[in-house]
């Protein structure tokens, strides 16, 4: 009979009789090392049975474990950001007849971060005023949307609509990362940038010159840094395009879209357009000054991450490779040494990312704020937005995906942006002075 999981909470050891003791264990951490007496193992079990519980050996370990491990916390007090790490090179204790339940586990005890004075943070602020000629321009686009589409025959132009199969094959692994029948994109004006299932492609236009219908259009790609999914993060890759339809659309009067919106006047529906624009220059301000406030911080502070925690990620990134080499044709040897060849490129990968949200939490801790479901909602549906995608189906697939954690990192930022903007200095900029800037380097 499995226990039930209410009464399995209920349960308390006698912490009078477990025993621990904490040791340091190289640069900020500690191992703590924890002995459940083979008596009070005996005397929990005896305690179930009589309650007609009687859970697997392997659940009440884990249970026994984790309700020690609770109470060694509580009395050794690490600052831990990254929670409790098996000791490299130990198995999961499992409790055997007759002797003690001995285990041990490494945590980050991490030093507080000497944050600097507030006032000698400066950040840019990119300024874009909404000008009547983006909002003409948001006007056409809506007008296009409304639009009738016409077969054209031939290749794509700009404002064209095609619809294609879409596949993303990174470099290395057998099957595609994703692949999506039937979608619908838009043929950007020259130099328009573009985003394809979160991925910027730039040139898109040029990569359709002289293709029609029934062709596949293969395109390489680096996928950015700020990319939801994590384990996809700086890899090349290859975006196919099997086209399958390429429309010319006829766009629809104003009036038609003013009627569509059930909007009372083409004055209101712009007056629509020029809030939708604003409240988009807003969330792309916000990003560019979280950005720079981390990059500042990272800059202005000093943060030693335990080896612990930076030997996990990198394991877990080399096993990630090894499970995308799975089936393809690529021979062991060559895998493992190709592994070898970027350990040292992964590791300062690993600890950049690990040191920038090593300041996150700590910062959130030192301003004393909270991430609720609310807050890391807002930032889903902001980005669905900016990608074009329905808010409820892009929460499934950032879920599907496991990325939740991407945008709880995402909310916590900009909750410290929030915090600080008073106290930090921003200067504003014209936004096309500040792209000229950043294409400066």
């Amino acid at each position: 009979m499995t226990a039930n999981p209410q009464q399995m909470h209920k349960l308390l050891l006698d912490h009078d009789t477990l025993q621990m003791e904490a040791t340091d264990a190289g640069r900020n951490a500690k191992r703590i090392s924890m002995v459940i007496p083979a008596r009070e193992v005996k005397r929990v079990q005896k305690k179930l049975k009589k309650m007609n519980q009687d859970p697997d050996v392997k659940e009440l370990s884990g249970r026994l474990q984790k309700e020690c491990l609770e109470w060694a916390i509580s009395k050794v007090e690490p600052n831990s950001l990254w929670g409790p790490h098996l000791p490299e090179g130990d198995s999961i204790a499992v409790i055997q007849k007759e002797k003690p339940l001995a285990f041990a586990v490494v945590i980050d005890d991490m030093p507080e971060i000497q944050w600097p004075d507030w006032a000698d943070i400066s950040i840019t602020r990119p300024v874009n005023d909404i000008t009547q000629e983006m909002l003409d321009a948001e006007m056409n686009e809506q007008c296009l949307l409304a639009g009738t589409p016409t077969p054209r025959q031939g290749s794509p132009l700009p404002g064209d609509m095609i619809k294609c199969n879409l596949k993303l094959d990174i470099e290395g692994a057998a099957d595609p990362a994703y692949q999506t029948d039937g979608i619908q994109l838009r043929v950007p004006q020259t130099g328009q940038p573009v985003i394809i299932e979160g991925l910027p492609v730039p040139g898109f236009e040029q990569h359709l010159e002289g293709v029609s219908a029934d062709e596949v259009v293969t395109i390489d790609i680096v996928i950015p840094q700020e990319h939801p999914a994590a384990d996809l993060r700086g890899k090349t890759a290859v975006l196919s395009l099997e086209l399958l339809e390429i429309n010319e659309i006829v766009p629809a009067t104003v009036e038609e879209v003013v009627a569509r919106y059930e909007s009372p006047s083409e004055k209101a529906l712009r007056n629509q357009i020029r809030s939708s624009l604003e409240a988009k220059a807003r969330r792309d301000q916000n990003f560019t000054l979280t950005t720079q406030l981390f990059e500042r911080l990272i800059d202005m502070t000093e943060v030693d991450i335990p080896d612990h925690v930076l030997n996990t990620k990198l394991e877990r990134r080399m096993n990630q490779e090894r499970r995308e080499a799975h089936n393809t044709a690529i021979t062991e040897e060559e895998l493992e040494a190709r592994i070898a060849a970027s350990r040292d490129e992964w590791m300062e990968e690993i600890k950049a990312k690990s040191r920038k949200q090593a300041i996150s939490l700590q910062l959130t801790r030192h301003l004393r704020i909270g991430i609720s479901e609310t807050l890391i909602a807002k930032q889903i549906n902001e980005m669905a937005l900016d990608l074009g995608q329905r808010p409820e189906d892009f929460r499934k697939q950032v879920i599907d995906d496991g990325q939740i954690n991407f945008f709880a990192n995402l909310a916590r930022q900009f909750e410290c942006l929030d915090h600080l903007r008073s106290q930090v200095s921003i200067v504003d900029v014209p936004a096309e002075e500040w792209s000229e800037q950043q294409e400066a380097g």
